[in-house]
């Protein structure tokens, strides 16, 4: 995902969260993979997370 990022030049990436695992990482509760990316991604990251309970 972040090779593919660099190669090109995105401005932004979103990426899901399905909060099964909880990482706080700058004030946010995240999983792993979703920390990893924020820390090592060249441009801005979204992190969607998982609706609970949706009906």
């Amino acid at each position: 995902m972040l090779s593919f990022v660099r190669r090109t030049s995105a401005k932004q990436l979103v990426v899901g969260s399905p909060g099964l695992r909880g990482f706080r990482f700058r004030g946010l509760v995240v999983g792993s993979t979703s920390r990893n990316v924020i820390e090592w991604a060249p441009c801005l990251v979204m992190v969607v997370l998982a609706a609970r309970d949706v009906v």
